[in-house]
């Protein structure tokens, strides 16, 4: 994405229907919402993990990265469980998702750590702002 707001926001945004739909799946809920939280976890999570610390330019392009490298991650998974005789969707989405999550967390901290702070100044003034 070429702004790091608009980045920052997608990623805590992903974080956040991630650990709803975590609780959902715990609880076992079939609901509508849990529908709705899927789809744009499935399409978008796991690209947007992958692409949490690669420079892309335009939205665009990070949102075709994004759907293309997060459908393949959900073929390799389904793949997998397939061959292995354990078929368990919810599970393996879930375990995906909290991985990912964890790489959009630690891509969050690791930017925020490198923002420049404004520190105040002898005269009360705030520097860098």
């Amino acid at each position: 994405m070429s702004s790091v707001y608009a980045r920052r926001t997608t990623q805590a945004a992903l974080v956040a229907v991630t650990v709803m739909l975590a609780f959902l799946v715990v609880c076992r809920t079939d609901s509508p919402v849990r529908v709705l939280l899927a789809v744009p976890a499935a399409f978008l999570l796991p690209g947007a993990a992958v692409l949490a610390r690669l420079p892309v330019d335009g939205t665009a392009a990070w949102i075709g990265l994004a759907v293309a490298i997060s459908l393949a991650v959900d073929v390799l998974t389904s793949m997998l469980m397939v061959w292995s005789g354990w078929w368990h969707p919810a599970v393996m989405q879930s375990v995906v998702g909290l991985a990912c999550c964890a790489v959009l967390i630690h891509s969050l901290r690791a930017e925020l750590r490198a923002q420049p702070r404004a520190r105040p100044r002898a005269d009360g003034k705030v520097r860098g702002r």
